[in-house]
């Protein structure tokens, strides 16, 4: 068994696997930030098949914000949920539904509580809902869920500010 290298060399992405495959999304390389998206067959990893990461683009008009440590995490049996992340050294707070059947993006939130997801500690509660851990704008940890339909994420509770250690 062989996997190739990713296509585009990153740090500070996320990752998360969905259906048979394990997408990488956006993050940083020495020319800047990226807003590229790849994903490896995980199915032809296990049967120890030859496989290499493939870009993965989507249609016209639609893309991902580039930005590095995003929130990441399945979203539905074709869908990602996409959010937050840094980029020029701002945080943000916005949300993307990311389908990756049709290769379709869409807006679901944009909210003034700005977070990255250092370590993309998420998970996927149930369809449609996700929790996880976060650091705020002010080095603040947090716990925090979306559900589907809502405006904004919901801080569930501040866990603490971020050691300096």
């Amino acid at each position: 068994m062989c996997i190739r290298d990713r296509n585009k060399a990153r740090k500070n992405h996320s990752m998360c696997a969905l259906g048979k495959y394990i997408y990488a999304f956006s993050g940083t390389s020495n020319n800047g930030w990226l807003d590229s998206v790849e994903r490896l067959d995980a199915s032809a990893v296990i049967g120890g098949r030859t496989t290499r990461w493939e870009n993965v683009t989507f249609e016209a008009g639609n893309s991902i914000p580039a930005r590095g440590v995003p929130l990441l995490a399945p979203w539905s049996s074709d869908e990602v949920i996409y959010m937050g992340g840094i980029v020029g050294g701002v945080c943000k707070g916005d949300g993307y539904v990311v389908n990756m059947t049709t290769r379709t993006v869409r807006k679901v939130f944009d909210s003034a509580f700005n977070f990255t997801g250092d370590g993309n500690q998420c998970v996927m509660e149930r369809m449609g809902r996700i929790v996880g851990v976060v650091q705020d704008d002010k080095n603040c940890i947090n716990l925090v869920s979306y559900s589907e339909g809502d405006q904004i994420l919901q801080v569930i509770e501040k866990i603490g500010a971020e050691s300096e250690d």
